[in-house]
């Protein structure tokens, strides 16, 4: 079964704040069972997406969604309100078996096969 993630993209607003917050918001992180892979200043190489990036991993994407909605969790962000601009994707990882010979993916990140040369 694939995983589920958590992607957020973020831009801190007020960094005195957020540093004094900063402890209990990876607390409530941690209690959501969620496994963080990612956590770091994103180096940006096309568009505008906000700098900042985590990456949590949960053992599906129903885990995903209801950690995401825990009474508990939904309080923890809201002490980030007005310090962090942020987006929050849930996401579900891609399957865990390879994809079949001969095949690519495609720009619309489909899988298609690749076009016949002759």
């Amino acid at each position: 079964m694939p995983k589920g993630y958590w992607v957020v993209l973020s831009e801190v607003i007020d960094g005195v704040r957020f540093m004094q917050r900063v402890e209990a918001g990876l607390d409530a992180l941690e209690r959501t069972g969620g496994r963080l892979l990612v956590r770091t200043e994103a180096e940006v190489r096309a568009g505008a997406p906000k700098r900042r990036v985590a990456i949590v991993e949960f053992e599906s994407l129903a885990e995903a969604r209801q950690r995401f909605e825990d009474p508990a969790y939904q309080a923890a962000l809201r002490i980030f309100d007005g310090i962090v601009d942020y987006d929050f994707l849930i996401a579900e990882g891609a399957p865990e078996e390879p994809l079949a010979a001969g095949r690519t993916v495609s720009p619309s990140w489909g899988v298609a096969r690749p076009p016949e040369t002759g």
